[in-house]
């Protein structure tokens, strides 16, 4: 027999509808994938380039837990740059390398939540948010967005949030709405998280795929804030191979 926690997780639809159009598209049909939140783009050749470079020249070994130095100085940097931080404001000792999206939202709540605590997110939602916190004994909180997805609907979020939250997820650009969270909104659920000391998990991984800036307004950006950021380098056309996932613990 299996664990109880293990027949209570619950498939993420997107990837049965992948596998249906997948199906389609074998048959001959001509599918415009829309269940998958990725790039349809391929893989830049200079990252294959590098990977396969890697491979050769052996890098093929353990490495320490928390990643290669050189790969958490860059991440270090890139966040930096990319979030408008000062030079030297991220460490390397903050940041982890993860293998993907999923395994890092999944641990993040296992390290802040405890069975009963709270956690608000935003719904609509990725999935396996919600899966997570059951996993770990939270009570997710789902606090429904606007109609075009770029903010809480504030009187809902105020009413969600109580002094048995332990954590509220923020992912921006939205999954699936694509909606973009302001600065000021950013501030304004910031303030709400420290009136009840909450952790601030932000889901960035598609913080460079927008039009009309250089990147999404980020709650790291926030010097007031005290957040873990899950930042995942789908920018650059990766999905499986390239989704490594990065940390910044800042409390």
């Amino acid at each position: 027999m299996l664990a109880d926690r293990v027949g209570a997780l619950k498939n993420e639809g997107a990837y049965k509808v992948l596998a249906q159009a997948n199906a389609l598209e074998a048959s001959g049909r001509d599918i415009v994938h829309l269940e998958i939140g990725q790039p349809d783009l391929p893989t830049p050749q200079r990252i294959v380039d590098a990977g396969m470079e890697a491979l050769r020249s052996g890098r093929t070994k353990y490495t320490s837990p928390a990643g290669i130095g050189e790969l958490r100085e860059a991440i270090a940097k890139y966040t930096e740059r990319t979030r408008g931080l000062e030079e030297g404001t991220i460490s390397p000792d903050q940041v982890v390398v993860g293998p993907g999206c999923k395994p890092g939202i999944f641990l993040t709540i296992l390290a802040l939540v405890n069975p009963g605590d709270e956690v608000v997110v935003p719904d609509p939602g990725f999935p396996s948010y919600v899966n997570a916190i059951e996993v770990a004994g939270g009570v997710p909180k789902l606090v429904p967005l606007t109609a075009t997805g770029d903010a809480f609907e504030k009187a809902a979020l105020e009413e969600a949030v109580t002094e048995n939250t332990k954590l509220m997820m923020v992912c921006s650009p939205g999954n699936p709405t694509g909606g973009m969270f302001s600065e000021e909104h950013l501030r304004y659920i910031a303030g709400l998280a420290k009136t009840v000391d909450s952790w601030l998990l932000s889901d960035e991984i598609y913080s460079r795929l927008v039009y009309d800036c250089f990147c999404a307004p980020s709650l790291i950006s926030l010097p007031e804030v005290g957040a873990v950021l899950l930042g995942v380098l789908k920018t650059a056309g990766g999905k499986g191979e390239t989704n490594s996932v990065s940390y910044t613990h800042l409390r």
